[in-house]
């Protein structure tokens, strides 16, 4: 367990995490965290990345393949009010 302070910077509440303990989670300086509020304990947590879905296509094994039927799908024209 680590005890600090929590200091006012410039009007602002801040709390200072040791080096070693963000190394422990590997949460480099910069990283998004989620920060919630259980009873009188503040949690802190490494947020879950967020990808566009370009990032997450670029990620694709260039050898994926698609089946006759994903094909079939993606090419089929709406049957009800999709927009598409």
């Amino acid at each position: 367990m680590v005890i600090t302070t929590v200091k006012d910077i410039n009007g602002s509440p801040h709390i200072a995490i040791p080096a070693d303990l963000l190394e422990q989670i590997q949460l480099p300086i910069g990283s998004s965290v989620s920060i919630n509020i259980e009873g009188n304990q503040i949690t802190i947590a490494k947020s879950a990345p967020h990808y566009s879905l370009d990032e997450l296509l670029a990620g694709m094994p260039d050898d994926l393949i698609q089946s006759s039927e994903d094909r079939e799908w993606l090419e089929a024209s709406p049957v009800g009010r999709e927009l598409w």
